[in-house]
């Protein structure tokens, strides 16, 4: 801070605006990263792919007062045509999507745990973690699952809404140690930011 009445020259001013656009743009980093994306084409044309994606708001007026938005995922079917360069494109216009809140992201954490554990996921299903989000849609009740399975060499993730609307994508496992730390941060800003 500079005492009343002294002159500021332009320089200093573009570095100190310089460096507060610098801390506005991590600071948007940090509550909306990059989303974390993971592409399985298949030559048959039934491979998927997966989006999660952190979208937080957070709103201050002097303070912290609440947070919009939440961690979402998507699931893409392979769409039956390529890209000029001959790679697969996906249809995200009709991909599964969900909205995870903490008991998701920390159920999905806890799966992978226990691989590392050694341990059964719950005594239903040793091996899988299952979701389900039961919402309404212009009066009528929908259900949308996701089930991530663990595997020797990975998981499988899995989502559906009905028995035609369904996709599931394979994660090797440095692919689910990447999911891991992305939903790792995802929870950590939806306990900071008291999203539920």
């Amino acid at each position: 801070m500079t005492a009343p009445g002294t002159k500021i020259s332009s320089k200093w001013l573009q570095e100190e605006l310089t460096a507060i656009k610098d801390a506005l743009r991590i600071h948007g980093l940090y509550f909306a990263p990059a989303a974390c994306q993971f592409y399985k084409p298949s030559q048959s044309g039934g491979g998927h792919a997966l989006t999660v994606q952190v979208r937080m708001s957070p709103e201050f007026k002097g303070k912290f007062v609440r947070a919009t938005g939440g961690v979402f995922f998507g699931l893409a079917p392979q769409k039956p045509e390529k890209d000029p360069k001959g790679n697969a494109l996906f249809d995200w216009d009709n991909a599964l999507t969900a909205k995870l809140g903490i008991a998701d992201l920390s159920q999905l954490l806890y799966a992978m745990r226990c691989r590392i554990l050694r341990i059964p996921v719950s005594d239903k299903d040793p091996g899988a973690c299952n979701l389900f989000h039961k919402f309404q849609v212009n009066g009528v009740d929908h259900t949308t699952a996701i089930k991530y399975e663990l595997q020797k060499t990975g998981a499988i993730l899995g989502m559906s809404k009905s028995k035609t609307e369904r996709g599931s994508i394979s994660l090797t496992l440095p692919e689910e140690l990447v999911l891991e730390l992305y939903l790792q941060h995802a929870l950590h800003l939806c306990l900071l930011t008291g999203k539920r």
